[in-house]
């Protein structure tokens, strides 16, 4: 069983009809958070990994690692 409080990570190609930027979309509970307001990513050699605010019940924050290139 899948937590409820999962945060979805959606890679999103840059789309001229949309005028969507090339790259890692958020969505945490169906709504999409915005960058340095909601979340920041964190580089360290060779890993870089998301942290994301406490918003409403969910406190804290959370790490997600991404996988680079």
């Amino acid at each position: 069983m899948q937590p409820v409080n999962k945060i979805h990570l959606r890679y999103c190609k840059a789309d001229s009809k949309n005028k969507n930027p090339k790259g890692i979309v958020l969505y945490y509970k169906g709504k999409h958070l915005k960058k340095n307001k909601d979340y920041k990513i964190v580089k360290k050699e060779g890993h870089k990994y998301v942290i994301v605010k406490g918003r409403g019940r969910y406190r804290g924050t959370k790490k997600i690692y991404l996988k680079t290139k």
